[in-house]
């Protein structure tokens, strides 16, 4: 009698760890599915910074190069062609 007492509760504590078991599991999963998600987007945006950081690099380049270009052209025209 007190065996099938011990049973019983044995069988709803059972019932219960599974049943948290497979919730925590469902929850487990679909923290895992969003975290891939944030981990896919914040891939994206990595290379997309990068993309632009590398158009930003060229106009810096280019802006280098005129520079000097125009600042002799602006000495050539005040100072020498007088």
């Amino acid at each position: 009698m007190v065996s099938k007492g011990i049973e019983k509760e044995v069988g709803k504590i059972t019932d219960r760890a599974l049943k948290e078991y497979g919730e925590v599991t469902k929850a487990s999963q679909n923290h895992i599915k969003k975290l891939e998600e944030l981990m896919t987007k914040s891939k994206e945006r990595f290379n997309s910074y990068y993309k632009r950081k590398t158009i930003i690099d060229y106009l810096i380049y280019a802006n280098l190069v005129i520079t000097p270009i125009l600042f002799l052209i602006v000495v050539y025209v005040v100072f020498v062609k007088r």
